[in-house]
């Protein structure tokens, strides 16, 4: 079994004034690459996703994309041979 492990992603975060979404969607384009290429059994997020308790509507919309692009490639590879 492929397990990629991460943890405290703190989607929405604002660091001195300055939004780091564009930043974290570049992150979680090579968190799904690495799904895709190492063709992962489970993708575990330990810790915090979002930055805050009430987080904003486009760390919310980032989150909800790469969802549905995970299960998108996770879908297609349940047939394969270890």
């Amino acid at each position: 079994m492929r397990i990629i492990h991460t943890s405290d992603w703190h989607l929405g975060r604002v660091l001195h004034q300055e939004s780091l979404l564009e930043d974290q969607a570049h992150l979680l384009e090579q968190v799904l690459q690495a799904v895709k290429e190492t063709r992962a059994d489970a993708l575990i997020i330990a810790g915090d996703i979002f930055d805050r308790q009430n987080p904003k509507r486009e760390a919310v919309a980032l989150f909800d994309g790469f969802l549905t692009q995970v299960s998108a490639v996770s879908t297609r590879g349940t047939e394969r041979a270890s």
